[in-house]
């Protein structure tokens, strides 16, 4: 892992735009005036501490929008400021909200910056994974859409990837998608489910993704297939829905099932 992640602050909600080791590697494209002027603030991923970031000094104005190392050698340098509030699970669930709001009203879920929402929810992980479990819990039983939704991805993003150890908390999750998959019949909450349970690797969510992949939804479906590559290649199970996949009416479905049978012959 990383250390260090810049965040770009004039993007709606901060926006991961940067990961290094070394300060100097992390900002070494970064225009003084920016920094300056607060537009970015850095994660220290391994403390799990936001700073502020400045330059440790004032520059002649004729280098205000310089970088730190220009052909002339050493014009500024970034460095850590104070330390700042930790990002608010509330502004994250709203961030998520605002961006389900624009896909329906654009009825285009490819308008969601997802990178930031995966950021955020992945933030709020490391940052309290008990935080993270006591939202899903609230919200996965939830009559509210978003609310719900942001409980099935949540779930996803907790299980990406099973760490050592929590495989029981894991098997847990799945089983609670798994029974949900059964009660909705939204097709974005059996889309997101299929995508969550295709981040596990584990083979409780067979029998879920098996089912999912039979959806008359296409998006159902087309997720389904891809979580199945999560599973065992070797399973005649698993191998027997790829094949009849192979020969879905939706191409992009025929494709994903044919590449990963192909994948497992080579």
């Amino acid at each position: 892992m990383l250390r260090f992640q810049l965040y770009d602050t004039t993007e709606q909600g901060a926006r991961p735009v940067n990961e290094s080791d070394t300060l100097g590697q992390l900002c070494e494209d970064l225009e003084y005036g920016d920094v300056v002027d607060g537009h970015y603030f850095v994660l220290d991923k391994v403390n799990g501490v936001k700073y502020s970031l400045q330059a440790d000094r004032k520059v002649e104005d004729e280098d205000y929008y310089s970088v730190p190392e220009t052909s002339h050698g050493t014009v500024w340098q970034p460095v850590l400021g104070h330390k700042m509030p930790l990002i608010k699970y509330d502004s994250i669930i709203s961030r998520f909200i605002e961006s389900y709001d624009q896909a329906t009203d654009d009825f285009n879920w490819d308008t969601v910056d997802w990178d930031t929402v995966f950021a955020d929810l992945q933030y709020l992980i490391r940052d309290d994974k008990i935080a993270a479990r006591k939202l899903f819990d609230e919200y996965i039983t939830s009559n509210d859409v978003p609310h719900k939704l942001f409980a099935i991805i949540l779930a996803g993003e907790m299980m990406n990837p099973v760490e050592e150890g929590e495989e029981g908390i894991a098997a847990g999750l799945i089983s609670q998608l798994s029974e949900l998959s059964l009660k909705l019949d939204r097709v974005d909450y059996l889309d997101a489910i299929a995508t969550s349970l295709g981040h596990t690797y584990m083979k409780e969510a067979k029998t879920a993704l098996l089912r999912l992949s039979e959806h008359p939804s296409k998006q159902v479906r087309l997720s389904a297939t891809v979580s199945l590559n999560s599973q065992d290649e070797n399973d005649p199970e698993v191998r027997s829905r790829l094949e009849q996949l192979a020969s879905d009416d939706d191409p992009e479905i025929r494709d994903w099932a044919s590449y990963y049978l192909d994948a497992e012959t080579e």
